[in-house]
């Protein structure tokens, strides 16, 4: 998963929240045995129809600083909800990006929450994306994850033993 702009929060713990636009062909799986059913996946359909998985609680996923990058961390989904991306208040904008503010009388979550809005429509500049346009959003709360190296069989032969 791209955090380009915030991944040292990401891998230190302090970001444990972000924001991505639902897409025409998104769609939610719901958890159909509990009464609130809360979100378990998200799947896209946008490639010819054919459904992909895009975001799975309880799935850990690879936390890159830029597209093609070499991984610098891990995270593991542990609630996903879709809402208007203006529904975010000044305390879930600390759990996106957890600054502290350079402005005399401005709080810490008034901060977080003017950097968010700017930062949103640099990288969602197109029309019905931006802040202003108040698009459908995915909310993926995460927490640090340590991925497991797979397991190397060794050859052993019997003076191994």
């Amino acid at each position: 998963m791209l955090f380009e702009h915030t991944w040292k929060y990401v891998t230190s713990g302090q970001k444990t929240r972000t924001r991505r636009l639902v897409r025409e062909g998104d769609y939610a799986v719901m958890d159909e045995t509990d009464p609130n059913r809360p979100i378990l996946q998200v799947i896209s359909t946008a490639d010819a129809g054919v459904p992909k998985p895009l975001y799975e609680v309880g799935k850990t996923y690879s936390v890159q600083p830029g597209l093609a990058k070499k991984t610098v961390g891990n995270i593991r989904i542990t609630a996903i909800r879709r809402e208007r991306l203006q529904e975010l208040t000044e305390a879930e904008a600390l759990k996106e990006l957890p600054l502290t503010s350079l402005e005399e009388g401005v709080s810490d979550a008034q901060w977080a929450l003017k950097i968010f809005m700017g930062t949103w429509n640099i990288m969602n500049s197109d029309p019905g994306e931006r802040w202003e346009d108040n698009p459908e959003v995915w909310v993926l709360e995460f927490e640090p994850a340590l991925r497991l190296a797979p397991k190397r069989w060794t050859r052993f032969s019997r003076s191994n033993f």
